[in-house]
């Protein structure tokens, strides 16, 4: 499903609680997003670094086909990420989804203020236990996508 201008996407992470994919992401705006400095339309995010210029949000969406058996555990380890990564300061969204007709297979899409707020995310205790510890090593797949808004 493709959003157009002032529409929203709903989506269902898998921590069961409703959520909102792009929230305002979709709608047309001209000011700023009050906590995030963020202006956003169809299909991109300008970050305000605060000093009247603009830099590009780093995006990342990753795939993951997970080995039979450890589905569940790997949903509970995505899970436990959502809440400390959407409290990260450079973190402007981060939706876990899984495919309903095929429970083993997730894809996360992430977006960050900038590249050193992904590093930031990646140095953290929560990414080291619940990605590299606790879902990484149950995948029969992986692809990452490190892209930037346009």
């Amino acid at each position: 499903m493709r959003a157009g201008a002032g529409e929203v996407v709903r989506v269902r992470p898998i921590d069961g609680h409703d959520g909102w994919a792009l929230e305002e992401a979709a709608r047309s705006r001209s000011e700023p997003f009050p906590s995030h400095g963020v202006w956003a339309g169809v299909g991109r995010v300008r970050v305000d670094d605060g000093e009247g210029s603009e830099k590009m949000s780093s995006v990342i969406i990753v795939h993951y086909k997970v080995k039979p058996g450890f589905e569940e555990h790997v949903a509970h380890s995505l899970a436990r990420m959502v809440e400390p990564t959407r409290a990260e300061p450079g973190n402007l969204a981060y939706n876990v989804c899984r495919s309903p007709q095929d429970p083993a297979v997730f894809a996360i899409y992430e977006e960050y203020v900038d590249a050193a707020a992904v590093t930031a995310h990646a140095s953290s205790d929560y990414f080291e236990h619940w990605l590299k510890n606790e879902t990484l090593p149950y995948l029969e797949e992986r692809r990452r996508h490190d892209l930037v808004a346009l």
